[in-house]
């Protein structure tokens, strides 16, 4: 049985040309928030993820879809690691 590689990412979320943006990026962080397997720890320029990698590409091919949908012009940064950050505290 393989082990479930864990991650952690720092993810920031900057919409282009909209007047609204705060509520384009708390419509993201809600779609973070729904997910039971990744823990977050949001500050003023990023959130932190962590949790299993597959939950986590998971939940940034959604973030990219739903902004699709939106049709909204974005650019995402995402620093992942496989080392710092990834102690959980449950582990």
């Amino acid at each position: 049985m393989s082990e479930i590689s864990q991650i952690s990412c720092q993810l920031s979320f900057y919409p282009l040309g909209a007047a609204d943006y705060n509520q384009i990026v708390e419509q993201v962080l809600q779609l973070i928030r729904k997910q039971t397997a990744v823990t977050a720890e949001t500050n003023d320029l990023a959130t932190i993820l962590r949790g299993p990698a597959t939950d986590i590409f998971q939940l940034l091919e959604q973030i990219t879809d739903y902004a699709q949908e939106q049709k909204w012009h974005f650019v995402c940064n995402a620093t992942i690691s496989n080392t710092c950050g990834c102690q959980l505290e449950n582990n």
